[in-house]
């Protein structure tokens, strides 16, 4: 691990590029994915693919060109909302790894201890240096999730063979697609841990090198796409039972750095101790919370989103007319 660290701290661009794919991906991206494609058809996939895509790339080109938008992320207000909807996430990404984990042949028990401990794991191996061990677990897992993927289309392909989809006329399918793509091409904008890496990248704390973020983030995103088209190949076939534990794999592969990245979000805002204590209860409420519709009150988060990110411009926007008002005022007198 160490040499890995060496490798990120002399030249990180490509290990934040694939970190920030990872993260991004989520639980649900290939289980949304597949079923988008095999049940909307082709043009809805497209245009969903599109605006996940698209998420981190916009947030790169404009994090740092909306004046004062990371003064208004980094403060303290702003932080605790989206530190507790990073709460949600980690709840999402746990029943991620259960459902994902559900498709192999382990056993319920298992694979919620298995879920606990890799959670409670996460939050015990960043205690010490969090951004280099976050990158690093980014870039070993989306590694790991480019190498399964492949490998099952083409064990799925060679077996199984290719269906055609529906192309996906369909008005009202094109439209839940598109409303879904607006919903995602935000998102990043509340991910505490991509605000933190400007901070990071600035600071340079630890004498990790300094690189062009917004390259970064264009980059991310584009790995992120290249993974959805390995996606919308596996929607072209069908799985056997063996290749669907091995989808369970890769679907933890996928989740699993999500949910690091959000159980480190929670450290960034609420400080070590006590978000290390916010994330232990977190996790210890997961499968009390998750029947009780957890995941459908994120659904409705996810929509607020959108409501929290065009505030959070506005009062920036706001803040840099007032400082410039004031300035010119000043000069005058």
């Amino acid at each position: 691990m160490n040499t890995l660290f060496s490798k990120i701290k002399q030249n990180p661009k490509f290990y934040y590029s694939m970190m920030i794919a990872a993260t991004w991906a989520g639980a649900g991206s290939l289980i949304v994915g597949l079923k988008m494609a095999q049940t909307f058809g082709v043009i809805p996939f497209i245009i969903w693919a599109l605006g996940n895509t698209l998420a981190c790339i916009v947030f790169g080109l404009l994090a740092h060109r909306i004046p004062k938008l990371m003064e208004v992320a980094m403060s303290k207000p702003v932080k605790m909302v989206v530190g507790l909807m990073a709460v949600f996430q980690i709840w999402v990404n746990m029943q991620g790894l259960y459902e994902a984990l559900a498709l192999t042949p382990l056993g319920t028990t298992l694979v919620k201890v298995i879920v606990y401990g890799a959670s409670l794991g996460v939050v015990t191996f960043y205690l010490t240096r969090p951004m280099l061990k976050n990158v690093s677990v980014g870039y070993l897992a989306w590694t790991a999730t480019y190498a399964m993927i492949i490998g099952l289309m083409i064990y799925a392909f060679a077996t199984n063979g290719i269906s055609a989809l529906p192309l996906g006329l369909d008005q009202a399918g094109i439209a839940d697609a598109t409303r879904k793509a607006i919903l995602l091409i935000p998102g990043c904008f509340l991910y505490p841990v991509f605000w933190e890496m400007w901070e990071y990248n600035k600071k340079n704390d630890d004498g990790t090198a300094k690189v062009d973020l917004q390259t970064c983030f264009v980059f991310g995103g584009l790995l992120f796409g290249l993974y959805l088209v390995f996606v919308f190949a596996l929607a072209m076939t069908n799985f056997t039972p063996t290749q669907n534990a091995i989808k369970g794999v890769l679907i933890f592969s996928v989740a699993v750095d999500s949910l690091a990245s959000f159980l480190f979000s929670v450290l960034i805002t609420f400080g070590k101790k006590f978000g290390a204590g916010i994330n232990v209860a977190a996790i210890g409420a997961w499968s009390f919370l998750i029947p009780l519709g957890v995941l459908g009150l994120w659904t409705k988060m996810a929509e607020f989103r959108i409501v929290v990110i065009g505030l959070m411009i506005i009062a920036a926007i706001g803040w840099a007319i007032y400082e410039k008002s004031k300035h010119a005022q000043e000069q005058k007198a």
